[in-house]
């Protein structure tokens, strides 16, 4: 076996995974499809499309229940991610490419359905504008 082997472990003398060119072309794919579709946002609520958007991977008792957590692209602007709990914490720890502000706690809707909460808004999170 040679010295060439592309796992993911990273290396200082070997490219391997660009991570951040990555990320960067899955935004600016997402991007495009909205664009060609004529959508000024779109909201993920699935947790496949929240990843491939944001970069971001939740605790396995979060997956496969759309609407606990999800992701809103508007414009120009880096997604918007909204986190069940303290994983918005977590995902402000340990993913630094999504700017803190962009980080909001979620009110469930679990497949569409959303209780009272939903209408209210939350102190820590003031609603903003989509536009830049």
């Amino acid at each position: 076996m040679g010295t060439a082997n592309f796992g993911i472990a990273g290396l200082d003398w070997q490219q391997r995974v660009n991570w951040d060119r990555m990320k960067k072309y899955r935004t600016e794919r997402a991007r495009e499809h909205m664009k060609k579709h004529g959508l000024g946002a779109m909201l993920c609520m699935y947790d496949e499309n929240v990843r491939y958007l944001t970069g971001t991977l939740t605790p396995g008792w979060n997956r496969l229940k759309p609407g606990l957590r999800y992701a809103l692209l508007c414009g120009d602007g880096a997604p918007v991610l909204f986190e069940q709990g303290d994983l918005g914490f977590q995902i402000e720890r340990h993913s630094p490419w999504i700017p803190k502000e962009n980080i909001r706690y979620s009110y469930a809707w679990i497949k569409g359905a959303a209780g009272p909460a939903s209408q209210s808004k939350s102190r820590s999170s003031p609603t903003r504008s989509c536009t830049r």
